[in-house]
């Protein structure tokens, strides 16, 4: 955007009017694209969500939230595959390792959206994704790890044509390079095919239960016998 900094602004007000009213509009009068709000576990929207009000309920109705209060905004050659890349990248290095769901999950999450972006991704990389992204936030220990998965979420459903392109296109295995391929028009259709067109096979929930209940019961346990001295 033309105007950057710190702001401070009443619950409630609208989306657009921060960006193109506070904010001035996009730089070199180019095409608004997306918004990532609440930090690196925040999530996107887009031009239809301009006349949303930045506050908890509205938000969460959308998948995004508040967080930090942070805003990148992004215009059109912004690859948003990439943005996913980078968050879940920030995220994964943030982990502390304690729990087993965000600490591996978030780092085959990782390795999938790398694969991705170098242009050697599979079409079952999307349903892997989505299985991980549920799992984690639903067996992480803390705010962290569940909130983790939400930029590849929201990525997911606002530009899912942008996501299965690059699945599908590969080019001497090298990195996707070019503003075309930075093209990723969004997808009316991503949130029904997430919602119905990728069904999540029931055993990875109980393999996430099963984490959840080792990080909380089994694992402590060991814990606790180990603390008594031995002899």
């Amino acid at each position: 955007i033309r105007n950057t900094g710190l702001i401070e602004v009443p619950m409630g007000t609208k989306l657009g009017d921060v960006i193109f009213g506070i904010g001035g509009g996009i730089k070199n009068d180019q095409e608004f694209k997306a918004v990532q709000l609440g930090g690196p576990s925040g999530g996107c929207l887009t031009k239809e969500n301009l006349d949303l009000s930045l506050d908890f309920d509205s938000l969460k109705k959308t998948g995004a939230i508040i967080g930090s209060g942070g805003m990148v905004v992004m215009d059109q050659h912004t690859c948003m595959v990439e943005v996913a890349r980078f968050f879940m990248n920030f995220t994964q290095r943030e982990s502390c390792g304690k729990c087993v769901p965000c600490r591996e999950g978030t780092t085959r999450m990782l390795e999938i959206l790398q694969r991705i972006v170098e242009g050697k991704g599979e079409p079952e990389d999307l349903d892997k994704l989505l299985v991980l992204a549920d799992m984690i936030s639903s067996t992480a220990l803390c705010g962290l790890g569940k909130s983790a998965p939400l930029p590849v979420v929201s990525t997911f459903r606002q530009f899912l044509q942008c996501q299965d392109r690059r699945t599908a296109y590969k080019e001497n295995n090298s990195q996707i390079q070019g503003n075309k391929s930075n093209q990723c028009p969004q997808s009316d259709t991503a949130l029904g095919y997430i919602q119905s067109g990728i069904h999540r096979p029931p055993v990875f929930r109980i393999f996430g239960i099963l984490l959840f209940l080792f990080d909380h019961l089994v694992q402590p346990f060991f814990l606790f016998l180990l603390s008594f001295p031995v002899g």
